[in-house]
């Protein structure tokens, strides 16, 4: 007696696959001609599109953050890291917020950039993390400058003042340095930065 075939055995063996993947393929093929037509019709119907000539696109509505009144915007800055308000501080002070030009070239004590950082000071902040992380040229890279101030900062003044990691940075570790009359009077310039802001 001969074996019937069954539908499972038909799929098995591939003979129905490949009667119906044909049909399957005309069918996915037809699909998506008509979808394609269909946009195209969409697309060309939704723009005043002069025949052989691409439309150009629509405008993308522009949105803006809210500008922050002045009493959110101070309460960001009272809230900030001090180390932030310090770098912002010594970049106005050092180098008018990046606008002087004199920053790009070295200074009579070796200074170097928008918070211009001596030569001794880039020795020490290296001797400091245990390796030389930062290069000479690093100093012209404002936030590498700020990647110094914070190792040179946390290091002498972990938990200090503003007042006393300004006086820090202009002079050195020497206690007798920062508080003397050169001390004085660029912590007054700081000072009057930190109070116009």
């Amino acid at each position: 007696m001969k074996k019937q075939t069954t539908v499972d055995d038909a799929w098995l063996n591939g003979t129905r696959y490949q009667a119906n993947n044909n049909s399957i393929n005309a069918m996915a093929l037809a699909l998506s001609l008509a979808l394609g037509c269909f946009l195209a019709g969409l697309y060309v119907a939704g723009t005043k599109a002069v025949p052989g000539q691409m439309p150009e696109p629509a405008p993308q509505a522009r949105t803006y953050p809210k500008q922050p009144t002045e009493a959110e915007g101070r309460a960001v800055w009272d809230n900030a890291d001090p180390l932030a308000k310090l770098a912002t501080i010594l970049y106005a002070v050092e180098s008018s917020s990046g606008t002087d030009k004199r920053m790009n070239r070295p200074g009579p004590d070796g200074e170097l950039g928008p918070l211009q950082p001596t030569d001794i000071c880039l020795k020490d902040v290296n001797r400091i993390v245990g390796y030389n992380r930062w290069s000479s040229q690093d100093r012209l890279d404002l936030h590498k400058s700020i990647e110094m101030l914070e190792a040179y900062c946390l290091h002498y003044y972990p938990h200090g003042t503003i007042e006393q990691r300004a006086r820090l940075w202009h002079r050195g570790p020497s206690k007798k340095a920062q508080y003397d009359a050169n001390g004085d009077d660029y912590w007054r310039k700081a000072k009057a930065v930190l109070d116009r802001i």
